[in-house]
């Protein structure tokens, strides 16, 4: 825990500084989501277009199966499933990446839209935030960052991931096309 002021040590000014900061790092954090996001649908097409072109009847999976009768033939077609098989793990680690997060403090409160969503009627809502002060709105929004701030690190750990593999498995199956 950071040292600071205690809690009561703020007025309300400062408050609402504080909200603004919480909401400047909001919106800092859901472009580091749309990036990880655009960055995995990219990874996710070119990997599954590989995949695709190496599955088709005439991609060259079938060759290297057909022929795989010497020892070289049977590495090369280790190293091309090995590839085909690291770009299907790019395309699934790409797709759960991009999956909704759904995680919520579990109770009724205006922090996410998960956590709205579980009051009973609009009324209930509004009065909800009708009877929230400035600091609890900030301690609502500070909880909303951090649990936005863990799924962006978990969707940019996810994209890394994708890459790598996709990344590999282009190569194993290049490797695998050139030495046919």
């Amino acid at each position: 825990m950071m040292p600071g002021p205690e809690r009561d040590e703020f007025d309300d000014e400062e408050r609402v500084d504080r909200s603004k900061f919480l909401w400047n790092q909001q919106r800092y954090i859901l472009e580091n989501i749309k990036l990880a996001d655009t960055k995995a649908g990219f990874v996710l097409t070119i990997s599954a277009a590989l995949l695709g072109t190496n599955l088709l009847p005439s991609g060259h999976l079938q060759v290297h199966l057909v022929r795989a009768t010497t020892a070289r033939s049977v590495a090369l077609d280790g190293v091309d499933v090995l590839g085909i098989a690291l770009l299907l793990g790019a395309v699934l680690v790409s797709a759960w990446s991009i999956a909704p997060r759904l995680r919520s403090s579990g109770t009724a409160s205006p922090v996410s839209w998960v956590n709205v969503a579980r009051y009973p009627d609009a009324e209930s809502f509004r009065e909800a935030n009708r009877t929230m002060s400035v600091g609890m709105a900030a301690d609502y929004l500070c909880e909303q960052v951090f649990y936005m701030a863990r799924i962006c690190a978990r969707k940019h750990w996810l994209v890394r991931l994708s890459i790598l593999m996709a990344a590999a498995g282009a190569c194993c199956v290049a490797v695998a096309l050139i030495l046919q």
